[in-house]
């Protein structure tokens, strides 16, 4: 409790919450790339039509699961089976965990922060009955060529890195966990400030591109695959 205690109390005092660090600069910024630039990162990819196409794409190795052993994400009500994008995909949301950690590394933080993935891969016959319930849901996306995922930014887990000893007791590792979404949730608006920052940091390279989508309180990122002018 006194590392939970030491490690909030630098989140707190370093890091804004998003209400402050925000500005509409700022999100005018991560609205300027809508759908059509996204749709354009997929120009030359085979669009995913139906469920079984998932399968198909995995077995030849064009798509990757998006699980792995050391990911810095968790998947906030996806599918399973939904759980798959290109391997840019994948390279994107390493490079937005790396980057996270250099932040938390600064602050001489010793844990690490996952972020919540609220889509993935969706095939365009789920994507239209999606637009026919949700008015934010287009009937064209980018998600269904594998090559965007969604953010969710109200949700977050904080791994704090407990000494080895607190594994040692029978509920530890469940308390450990617990404690980890806790501090998540609490800090959220600390680390959507950490998340948005990143994101925007990444876009101004050129590596990806963001639409901050406010209802459904994600952002919606594509690696950024070809050569332009951003």
């Amino acid at each position: 409790m006194r590392q939970i205690d030491k490690e909030e109390e630098i989140i707190i005092r370093e890091i804004p919450i998003y209400e402050d660090f925000s500005t509409p600069e700022k999100e005018k910024e991560l609205r300027r790339y809508l759908l059509p630039y996204h749709l354009h990162e997929a120009q030359d990819l085979e669009i995913i039509d139906r469920e079984e196409k998932i399968h198909e794409l995995q077995k030849s190795q064009e798509f990757v699961s998006l699980e792995t052993p050391d990911q810095g994400w968790f998947f906030y009500s996806v599918p399973p089976h939904h759980r798959y994008g290109r391997k840019e995909v994948l390279d994107m949301l390493y490079e937005i965990h790396r980057e996270i950690q250099k932040k938390l590394i600064g602050l001489s933080l010793s844990g690490s922060l996952k972020f919540a993935i609220s889509s993935a891969i969706r095939p365009q016959s789920y994507q239209k009955k999606l637009a026919l319930k949700n008015p934010n849901a287009a009937s064209d996306s980018s998600h269904s060529y594998g090559i965007s995922v969604d953010i969710f930014y109200d949700e977050f887990y904080y791994n704090t890195r407990p000494p080895s000893t607190l594994l040692e007791f029978p509920e530890g590792e469940r308390l450990y966990r617990k404690t980890g979404f806790l501090l998540g949730k609490s800090l959220r608006r600390q680390f959507h400030s950490v998340l948005a920052e990143t994101i925007l940091a990444l876009q101004r390279k050129g590596f990806l591109l963001a639409i901050w989508e406010k209802n459904q309180r994600c952002y919606h990122i594509t690696p950024v695959r070809r050569a332009r002018a951003l």
